[in-house]
């Protein structure tokens, strides 16, 4: 019985509601931005579009998953020692401090932000129609001398390389989503960079994916044609449609915008591009790990930005907009903090 006692952690709640307070902030943003984007819903008249939990089953259950195997694991180390069930309560101790199931939380609580996020992005042509695909179109044909970019990507990159990069445009890049903001929220190295990090991230992701996206409603290359009625990108469509493994996803994203629905994923607007914003947030988080790995990263990065003009879903200029904007954001929310 005592041994079975010993073998328990011992709650230190003092040290638990202090890393609870920490985030406190955090939990309350995205409380606020729930209740905006519930109150919009209701003004708009579109509160069904409104799904905060459409990203749990997708991305919850993440962390308690890492939980259970690194449990597992502790329990597996503890068996060979002369009291394994007091060596595994020790362990425990030592792994799940409070810090760690703070972090769990406070993903848990990103989670629900981005289901909030996908939610407002679907309102937004309840809101503005799209208008700003003819002048953006233009601009990238303006700074590239005269010529669409997908016509330079397709002319130089073999289009047996498509399916390669929409799994690390899809893929990869969902898997560095979750991967970094875990990072981030429990890696000790990363902690002098954890505030930084997530205020940037709750901040890049309303306002380039909500606020300035409202301002030039765009669809991108690959709607071209739906919202302007004309065929400027149909050779950049038959392309992809003769090399893409993902044209499921574009059609199953327009049958979501013309139901009216909302859901994992759904919404369309090009400008900004947030696949380039969280790419370049993850590049810059990286560069607190290691020159490796930050390299790699920007190796990463910089095929995100091809990758959102080659396979049509943005303009160049949403990446370049996207690179510029959350660099600033980045070293905006550094400066305030120190």
């Amino acid at each position: 019985m005592d041994a079975a006692a010993n073998a328990l952690p011992i709650v230190d709640r003092g040290r638990y509601s202090e890393c609870l307070r920490r985030d406190a902030a955090f939990h309350a943003f995205v409380g606020g931005y729930a209740t905006f984007g519930l109150v919009l819903g209701l003004a708009v008249g579109v509160p069904h579009k409104f799904v905060p939990l459409s990203y749990v089953s997708a991305f919850a259950g993440i962390p308690y998953q890492i939980l259970a195997i690194v449990i597992a694991a502790i329990g597996v180390r503890s068996l060979g020692s002369s009291g394994p069930l007091r060596a595994f309560g020790e362990h425990l101790r030592k792994t799940i401090s409070p810090r760690i199931v703070a972090g769990m939380l406070l993903f848990a609580s990103l989670t629900v932000f981005m289901g909030v996020f996908t939610s407002i992005k679907s309102m937004l042509p309840d809101i503005v129609p799209y208008f700003a695909d003819r002048q953006l179109a233009d601009i990238d044909r303006l700074l590239h001398g005269g010529r669409a970019p997908w016509r330079y990507t397709t002319a130089w990159l073999p289009s047996q390389w498509v399916p390669v990069l929409e799994q690390v445009y899809h893929l990869v890049w969902g898997l560095c989503l979750s991967g970094g903001t875990l990072a981030a929220l429990l890696l000790p190295r990363l902690r002098h960079v954890r505030n930084q990090y997530i205020w940037a991230f709750l901040i890049a992701w309303p306002l380039l994916g909500n606020v300035l996206a409202l301002t030039l409603m765009s669809a991108g290359p690959v709607y071209y044609e739906h919202v302007t009625g004309s065929s400027r990108f149909a050779e950049l469509e038959e392309y992809l449609r003769q090399h893409s493994m993902v044209e499921h996803l574009r059609a199953m994203l327009w049958k979501f915008h013309e139901s009216g629905e909302a859901g994992l994923g759904s919404g369309i607007s090009a400008f900004p591009s947030m696949h380039v914003a969280n790419a370049v947030l993850f590049v810059l988080l990286t560069a607190h790990v290691g020159k490796a790995v930050k390299w790699i990263a920007v190796l990463y990065g910089g095929v995100v930005v091809f990758s959102s003009v080659h396979l049509g879903w943005h303009y160049a200029v949403d990446a370049y907009f996207s690179i510029i904007v959350t660099v600033l954001l980045w070293r905006g929310v550094g400066r305030f903090l120190r």
